[in-house]
């Protein structure tokens, strides 16, 4: 099973997919479409993967309303698409910690609603809790 997530940046924070990647989780491999794919310890079978593409259409994922609000929290806003498989555990927590907090990343994990700051996800790790399942309760 592959889980869904979208990674909102400035376009100013001039993101180097493959160069984050491979400094802090594991090798980058270009699969010529601009996607970047990483695979965890250990092989796709045991470490899981990671792909992540920049693609403006994920933008079509969120409302008008929440396209406004994102746009009031970052400017010029670019969209990743992070596809992640279901063994990826360590390996998309790895990710998200790999993200330099200055660049005012946001990531919406597909369920139930969370949206949040790349600084509030890392809370939601270092917790403990499997961020790719989290819900809001709030």
């Amino acid at each position: 099973m592959t889980y869904i997530a979208i990674l909102v940046t400035p376009e100013s924070a001039g993101l180097d997919i493959a160069r984050d990647l491979a400094e802090h989780v594991g090798s980058a491999i270009e699969s010529g479409d601009g996607r970047f794919i990483v695979e965890g310890k250990g092989g796709r079978a045991l470490g899981g993967w990671i792909a992540i593409s920049k693609s403006q259409d994920t933008r079509y994922d969120f409302s008008a309303k929440d396209i406004k609000v994102i746009q009031t929290l970052i400017s010029n806003p670019q969209f990743y698409l992070v596809e992640i498989s279901s063994e990826a555990g360590g390996i998309s927590d790895d990710f998200i910690m790999a993200i330099d907090d200055s660049i005012g990343a946001m990531i919406y994990n597909n369920h139930d609603n969370l949206f949040r700051k790349l600084t509030e996800v890392k809370g939601i790790i270092k917790k403990g809790i499997d961020w790719r399942f989290y819900r809001d309760r709030s």
